[in-house]
């Protein structure tokens, strides 16, 4: 339980800071363009690379973690798809962005990092 804390706590602790920060406009609105710009195109990247350049290759590479995330991935996209033609009775292309804007961020720079820091 201690790991799973020590992974997530300071994620969903930024997130929060992120959320309370808008909540009570403390940036102002013409800095949530700035902002998410920054993060998208610097930090997240520079996170992504300086996670994967101090992983061996063959932690990065791990079959078993590989299809553990494949799998994952695709049954997050499956639940998008399938809650979206439930509850909206939407059509395959509803139906697909729904899949994708629930998997994708397990994709996007945020996954890999986070299963190399949870399972090494």
């Amino acid at each position: 339980m201690q790991a799973i804390l020590n992974v997530a706590f300071p994620i969903f602790g930024v997130i929060l800071a992120g959320y309370l920060a808008g909540r009570w406009r403390i940036l102002g609105g013409e800095a949530t363009g700035a902002l998410n710009a920054f993060v998208s195109y610097f930090a997240l990247p520079v996170l992504f690379f300086g996670t994967l350049a101090r992983t061996p290759v063959a932690a990065v590479l791990d079959p078993a973690l590989m299809a553990g995330f494949g799998i994952a991935v695709v049954a997050t996209f499956v639940v998008g798809m399938a809650t979206t033609r439930l509850v909206s009775r939407g059509g395959l292309a509803a139906m697909s962005l729904q899949g994708i804007a629930a998997s994708w961020g397990n994709v996007g720079y945020m996954g890999v990092p986070l299963c190399l820091a949870a399972f090494g």
